[in-house]
């Protein structure tokens, strides 16, 4: 009997990472899938970490060239599965125990839901333990107006935890997408199939996120006009309730949104900020007087760094207590 669930697991350059993710994998209580790890031609020697865990019968695929982490998507996005759900995970990232289950759950209960997704909790350097008991979670289901208003208001939402119905992929141009869109594809490809129909997100960290200086957000390539097609996305998605209200709550997102996303581009991706705010404007997705919401956005950025910051005391004086005693 066929497996139900097909998992894909990206990596690059980082078998020690991929170890823990699969690790993570194994540790799961629902155990219907099979595991694909896609490798986007490492120069690193995978062996070892794929002999630690032969347990899961993974099938290795190695690309003869780096095609980049949103073409290693669009690999995982294409393949042929005879599997039900699907999903494309992160090996720098953790599941939860009780994850997959969780997702399967939902999807289960409800025929009409496209995909499935979940919070996540950020780390650096050594992943905290799970909690021993299971989540206690909560589900919210979204039309593309409901998922858009929520994403904009911050709700967590972990791209690689996305379990989708392995049919719902026929429902989207995901080529079309990612060249537009580059590696910012990924809030728009769940917008674009919450137009399709329904989709889910528990509201519980059930990924642990892995802050380190190699991610793909952070030297991917992107530029303005991949920024410009990312806003556009979440106005196409508000665009059934282009209501009064939406529109304030779009155009406060654009004029923080925008400017911190231009100052972020290396500066041979960018021209000047009046320039691209122009651009921007010119594609209906950004107004003048919104630029007020800039300085108040950074004003709460630094105050929720500033609450971050005894935690992480907290956490150096933990782990210098633990190699102490190491």
């Amino acid at each position: 009997m066929g497996k139900r669930l097909t998992i894909y697991v990206m990596t690059y350059n980082r078998p020690d990472y991929l170890a823990e993710g699969l690790a993570s994998i194994r540790n799961q209580t629902f155990t219907d899938f099979r595991v694909a790890v896609l490798d986007n031609a490492s120069t690193r020697s995978y062996e070892e970490t794929l002999k630690q865990y032969s347990d899961l019968d993974i099938e290795y695929v190695r690309h003869p060239q780096n095609i980049g982490s949103m073409g290693n998507f669009r690999y995982a996005w294409s393949r042929t599965t005879d599997t039900e759900y699907m999903m494309v995970f992160h090996d720098d990232d953790l599941m939860h125990p009780h994850l997959l289950a969780e997702e399967i759950a939902v999807l289960e209960s409800d025929k009409s839901l496209l995909w499935v997704a979940t919070g996540m909790k950020g780390f650096r350097g050594t992943p905290p333990p799970w909690t021993s008991e299971g989540p206690r979670a909560t589900r919210q289901t979204f039309d593309s107006v409901g998922l858009a208003t929520a994403l904009i208001r911050g709700a967590s939402l972990n791209f690689g935890s996305a379990m989708y119905r392995s049919a719902a992929r026929n429902l989207v141009d995901l080529d079309s997408l990612v060249a537009r869109l580059s590696i910012v594809a990924d809030r728009p490809l769940l917008l674009g199939l919450a137009e399709k129909g329904r989709c889910a997100l528990i509201d519980a960290p059930l990924v642990y996120y892995r802050h380190h200086p190699e991610q793909d957000s952070r030297t991917g390539p992107i530029n303005e006009d991949n920024i410009i097609e990312l806003f556009d996305a979440y106005r196409a998605a508000l665009r059934a309730d282009w209501s009064s209200t939406n529109q304030r709550l779009f155009y406060s997102m654009s004029g923080f949104g925008l400017p911190d996303s231009f100052w972020r581009l290396p500066r041979e991706r960018k021209t000047t900020i009046v320039l691209f705010l122009k651009k921007a404007a010119a594609r209906g997705i950004f107004r003048p007087s919104s630029l007020g919401y800039y300085p108040i956005g950074l004003a709460k950025r630094q105050f929720q760094r500033a609450f971050r910051i005894p935690a992480k005391i907290q956490e150096w004086f933990r782990n210098r207590s633990k190699n102490s005693h190491g």
